[in-house]
């Protein structure tokens, strides 16, 4: 994307919000608005999405919207219109090559060497014999049970310094990741490439799990990033915070909470040996496609690029052609694109794993961290006082 595509000049600003050059230089004053020196040139340049933010509010009949005390502000992740951005940095682009350690590395702003190395969380006493009874049960299940008796195994979990709660959330991602796998012990290599190896998928599936954790490592404040920040506002650990935010994760009300419902579409469409009648069939009968934006819905701008990392890795694949027909031929009557939970249930049948979720919950761990990080270093206790509507309490009882 072009810088132009993302900045206004200070003419354009100001005739966007309809005022004069010396107003807009006061929401900038104000920090209402985000302004960048221009490349090589003399003039600023000014944040497009603050800007029609504030012309919003500004608009006569907009309703003012609440400040929430405990998340009022972040330094990690930028989404606009059309991309995310970690710490200023596009998510496509650390999706090309970085690994979800280096990119936990730049959220929580340590340094990798010191953190992702060969020391590893104590293993519980009878963890395999318990790891073993647990098998039928989802990742999910099994991490809620597993990971608190990892936290109390290793008593540097409670060391609540900024480099002890970095390293915590390194066993917690190690140890989820173990779960994941059900394996009974870690591995020091890139995680990537472990879940690969450990699941015995197709080698050229490493760089695919790279890429998608990246991009399900954040995308911004909502309910899970809220459960966290709360969580980490009253003191707990990485192992707590990071439970706190999957229970909320799976909530009914979630957009992941519909990936089984894909994961079926997904089966459906590669057991039959001409997915295009059963898109055409499903569109007849007015109902929605599975895994594709409803209409008027924005899409989900992880869908694309990572699409495109599917493309150039396994592009000859039988089943991965069968899905692009579904692609094309569902964009052409109903001009939807497909989502990301598409992709990553596809992605996971591919590798054999059960949990469609499984290897983008390692990167959204990572996401989760930072923004407890974020939360309990740089924010004191914050505690609401909402403001009371129920009946008044009577002078005579």
């Amino acid at each position: 994307m072009k810088t132009e595509d993302l900045y206004f000049t200070a003419d354009q600003a100001a005739a966007y919000l309809n005022v004069s050059k010396q107003t807009l230089y006061t929401y900038v004053s104000r920090k209402k608005i985000r302004t960048l020196q221009e490349a090589g040139g003399r003039q600023r340049l000014y944040w497009r999405d603050d800007i029609k933010g504030l012309a919003k509010k500004n608009q006569p009949n907009s309703k003012p919207t609440a400040t929430d005390g405990l998340i009022s502000e972040t330094k990690i992740t930028l989404q606009n219109e059309d991309r995310l951005y970690y710490r200023g940095i596009s998510v496509e682009t650390l999706a090309m090559s970085s690994t979800i350690e280096e990119v936990a590395t730049l959220l929580w702003e340590v340094d990798e060497k010191d953190l992702f190395t060969d020391e590893f969380p104590q293993i519980p006493d009878n963890f395999s014999k318990i790891n073993s009874y647990l098998r039928e049960l989802s990742t999910i299940s099994r991490a809620a049970i597993l990971l608190p008796l990892i936290e109390a195994a290793n008593p540097h979990s409670y060391d609540m310094t900024r480099r002890g709660y970095a390293r915590t959330g390194v066993d917690v991602i190690r140890s989820y990741t173990t779960v994941l796998v059900g394996a009974n012990e870690f591995s020091n290599e890139p995680i990537h490439e472990h879940i690969t190896k450990a699941l015995n998928a197709p080698p050229e599936y490493a760089n695919i799990l790279r890429s998608l954790m990246v991009f399900a490592a954040d995308h911004g404040i909502d309910p899970v990033t809220y459960a966290v920040r709360a969580s980490a506002n009253a003191g707990v650990t990485p192992y707590e915070v990071v439970l706190a935010g999957q229970a909320v994760h799976r909530g009914r009300r979630m957009y992941t909470s519909r990936v089984d419902t894909i994961s079926r579409f997904i089966e459906e469409i590669m057991s039959t040996s001409d997915p295009s009648s059963h898109i055409l069939s499903r569109y007849r009968a007015g109902e929605d496609i599975p895994g594709f934006t409803q209409k008027n819905a924005r899409a989900d701008s992880r869908a694309a690029p990572f699409l495109q990392v599917l493309e150039e890795s396994i592009a000859g694949d039988g089943e991965f052609m069968k899905l692009m027909s579904v692609l094309i031929l569902t964009h052409e009557i109903t001009g939807s694109k497909p989502e990301f939970l598409l992709l990553l249930a596809f992605v996971s049948r591919k590798i054999g794993l059960k949990d469609p979720l499984g290897v983008a919950t390692i990167g959204r761990l990572v996401g989760m961290i930072a923004h407890a990080m974020e939360q309990y270093f740089t924010h004191d206790l914050y505690q609401p006082h909402p403001a009371y509507t129920g009946n008044l309490p009577r002078t005579r009882e």
